[in-house]
């Protein structure tokens, strides 16, 4: 009668055993390494020698690793972009409230205590919000112009007020700011979806190096080939060589690859 180990070392080795020799299964996974590797395979490919495999495996990694380096470089350029934007964009944030600080100030000298809330619309502070600075400039300019919009009797003797001199005051800074609050919000969206493009060119790349590893390191392995197997062993997988149970369940391993190789790279 066989013993416990031996008789466990043949259930395993059965499964195993069965597996390499399913046509449907291996098919079906030849089939899924060809779209996994759309971009090197030649269209119209519907299965692949071993060599072949491997090789189209590596190119993919190639491919992969140039999409992951031109997605870090579009996410950097967009981020360097909305830093001059937003530089721009605060510039000008300071500009039209000064602009517009002063305006309230002669206005009130001009007409008395009060009535640059009243007829400009000012908050009782200029706001310092972008989009709120923004919104408050732009009534103001077009209530000086608004020639429905009554103004009160100068307070100030022997001085004429130019209402459109004064509109016109405000006009540059506000236009500028106004440009910014545009562009600035594009901007950041668009480094939001650089870094979705960044992020899942990198995971897909990451799985890809894992797996392909994985499935060399295991080749190697059986093919007596230790200091390959090495190679590209990564250091989060527990060494094939190790002693392992049958009974046992084998340890997962995480599906991509954070860390490198850990001997020299391939």
């Amino acid at each position: 009668m066989a013993s416990k180990q031996v008789s466990n070392l043949w259930k395993l080795g059965v499964r195993v055993a069965a597996s390499t020799s399913d046509p449907g299964r291996n098919h079906k996974a030849m089939a899924g390494l060809i779209e996994r590797c759309s971009d090197v395979v030649p269209v119209g490919t519907t299965s692949l020698t071993l060599s072949e495999a491997q090789y189209y495996v590596g190119r993919q990694i190639e491919v992969e690793i140039e999409r992951a380096r031109l997605g870090d470089d579009d996410h950097v350029r967009n981020l360097v972009g909305v830093d001059a934007q937003r530089q721009e964009r605060n510039t000008a944030v300071t500009e039209v409230y000064g602009v517009m600080l002063r305006t309230r100030t002669a206005f009130e000298a001009v007409f008395g205590p009060g009535t640059g809330v009243k007829l400009l619309g000012l908050e009782t502070k200029v706001p310092e919000d972008p989009v709120r600075l923004y919104q408050t400039g732009d009534r103001s300019r077009r209530w000086l112009r608004d020639p429905q919009v009554e103004l009160p009797v100068v307070d100030l003797p022997g001085f004429n007020f130019d209402r459109e001199a004064m509109a016109a005051g405000i006009d540059g800074p506000l236009d500028r700011l106004g440009a910014a609050n545009a562009v600035l919000p594009q901007e950041e969206k668009h480094s939001v979806d650089t870094l979705v493009v960044k992020l899942t060119a990198m995971q897909q790349l990451d799985e890809l190096i894992g797996r392909g590893a994985r499935w060399m390191e295991a080749l190697y392995d059986i093919g007596g080939m230790d200091k390959e197997s090495d190679r590209v062993r990564l250091s989060s997988h527990r060494s094939s060589r190790q002693e392992a149970s049958p009974d046992a369940p084998p340890e997962s391993t995480p599906e991509t690859a954070p860390e490198t190789v850990t001997s020299e790279s391939a």
